[in-house]
């Protein structure tokens, strides 16, 4: 969920949009407006992301070919 977030960032998606492709539209149209918990929350996951893909090194993250 975590390269999710952080893919949909790097794509230039907004919070709310990453939240609607992670948890859905319903999900976020009763959540987003109820408090910042959910949007803390697509923060967290994003730079949980950032993390991973630094921590990943170059060749995990790229696909071998033969």
């Amino acid at each position: 969920m975590a390269l999710q977030a952080w893919d949909g960032g790097r794509a230039g998606a907004s919070q709310r949009e990453i939240a609607v492709a992670l948890f859905g539209g319903a999900r976020v149209a009763a959540d987003w407006a109820a408090g910042d918990h959910m949007r803390k929350r697509v923060a967290r996951l994003v730079r949980t992301g950032d993390r991973l893909v630094a921590g990943a090194g170059p060749g995990m993250l790229r696909r071998e070919t033969s």
